[in-house]
């Protein structure tokens, strides 16, 4: 009988070199593309980059450069979720090879409130490059936080006031005086073209029928340019002077139930970071009535090389909350 052994085993090598061929001239391709692509992006074509980068893993799903550069392109058009899918597909992909994949991962979910996935996230991340940097830590300790308060909720039963003070617009920082009928708010009205956007400050009063329709408070304290930010004493007057107020940026105030302190945002010199809580002391009252406040210093406990924002003292005077 006549063996076909030795001509099989002929055609069989022949494929083995044509398949090995095919698989180089795959991989110099998909090198190509990702050159390519990577060129695009950082001339500013995104949509050209991305068709290259979809290519590539057409002709091989497996690359996960490909997916993580994907991520890169949604997260400067601001796709959260598209960025979240190929980093997860990436990692699943290539789990070792880009760390900070995941760092970039727990980002994205924090922002979009997945907090437990976050958490574990940027713990992976720790476990290839530590917590040394302190925007890591305050991730790590943010994520941590998020988990512990959403397993431990408080009760919270938010009510709409209506259209005497919600509109289309922005309206935010709210400061109620201590019978909680008069209430002062920020609204960022909104511009046209000869004008910008600004923030003001608007005002209503509740009566037995509700809500008044909320009004401009007008000059003196209103004035052409950003009025942002606001808080009531309890008789529902406070204006500050220096020290409290600098040539540095000045914010976000948190007065005390007694009148007695003060807590504000600043970014002046002699802090720990960017923007830092800072607080202030009532030291006298003018004839006049207006409370005198010094002793300016530095919330030095809370404070981090970052920033910190939206200080509010609860009324127990011992609980301060911020971001």
């Amino acid at each position: 009988m006549k063996s076909f052994r030795p001509t099989c085993l002929l055609l069989f090598m022949l494929w083995i070199v044509v398949c090995s061929a095919g698989k180089v001239d795959r991989q110099q391709k998909i090198g190509r593309l990702y050159e390519e692509a990577l060129a695009l992006s950082r001339e500013g074509n995104s949509t050209a980059a991305r068709q290259r980068l979809l290519t590539i893993l057409q002709l091989d799903s497996l690359y996960a450069p490909a997916c993580f550069a994907l991520a890169d392109l949604d997260h400067e058009s601001g796709a959260v979720s598209d960025e979240i899918r190929w980093l997860k597909t990436g990692l699943r992909l290539s789990p070792d090879t880009y760390p900070p994949g995941y760092r970039f991962l727990a980002e994205m979910l924090y922002k979009k409130g997945d907090y437990a996935e976050a958490l574990a996230s940027i713990e992976r991340y720790i476990t290839f490059k530590g917590e040394g940097d302190p925007a890591v830590a305050l991730l790590h300790a943010s994520c941590r936080f998020s988990v512990e308060a959403m397993a431990h909720p408080l009760p919270f039963h938010p009510i709409d006031p209506g259209d005497s003070i919600n509109t289309a617009m922005d309206e935010y920082w709210p400061s109620l005086n201590a019978e909680a009928n008069h209430l002062v708010f920020t609204r960022l009205v909104k511009g046209n073209q000869s004008k910008l956007a600004q923030e003001d400050f608007f005002e209503t009063w509740k009566d037995s029928l509700g809500w008044h329709k909320a009004l401009p408070m007008g000059p003196p304290i209103q004035t052409p340019e950003n009025e942002g930010a606001q808080t009531l004493s309890a008789d529902g007057s406070v204006n500050m002077g220096e020290p409290v107020n600098s040539g540095a940026w000045e914010s976000q105030p948190s007065l005390s139930a007694d009148g007695s302190r003060l807590f504000f945002v600043s970014s002046r010199a002699g802090g720990k970071g960017k923007m830092d809580l800072w607080m202030a002391e009532k030291v006298g009252t003018t004839e006049e009535g207006i409370p005198l406040f010094d002793r300016v210093s530095n919330v030095e406990a809370l404070n981090t090389p970052g920033n910190e924002f939206s200080p509010f003292l609860h009324a127990d005077g011992t609980t301060l909350y911020f971001a």
